[in-house]
């Protein structure tokens, strides 16, 4: 990856060791290999909770942990309530079942932490993350005139 002057002078607050971020930029593949050039890079911590619109819980229907499961979710929806939308579904024999989406009024702020804790739990058999489309922010250099 390459960060020129310009992105590493807005973005360099965010590059801290060990700590995960969200890299945006172009993706050019020349004869010496695929580079990326950053134009923004955000802490993923504090940028995912507005990037993701929808989870999909894919459950496992018969776990003895499944309530539970159930449960943590609507405390942690409750605690923090967001705009991230909640869908579940089950997988049976390895094929997943029609999905369900949750009422509008259970979206989720969606915490890092939080996610990676539910999604620890052993009645989740995975999830679907759906995402909005990243977009670049347009600046005055490569702007249209």
């Amino acid at each position: 990856m390459n960060m020129f002057s310009e992105a590493y002078e807005a973005y360099a607050r965010s590059l801290v060791a060990e700590t995960p971020v969200l890299v945006q930029g172009n993706v050019l593949a020349g004869t010496d290999g695929v580079r990326i050039n950053v134009k923004e890079c955000y802490p993923l911590d504090q940028i995912v909770a507005s990037l993701v619109k929808k989870v999909t819980w894919l459950l496992h229907p018969d776990h003895p942990e499944l309530v539970a499961f159930l449960r943590a979710v609507r405390s942690t929806v409750d605690a923090s309530h967001g705009d991230t939308r909640l869908a579940f579904a089950f997988v049976f024999d390895g094929r997943i079942a029609p999905f369900a989406d949750a009422s509008a009024g259970l979206g989720w702020k969606l915490v890092p932490a939080h996610f990676q804790q539910l999604r620890a739990h052993p009645a989740v058999a995975g999830t679907l993350v759906e995402t909005k489309r990243l977009q670049l922010k347009e600046t005055r250099r490569w702007s249209k005139r």
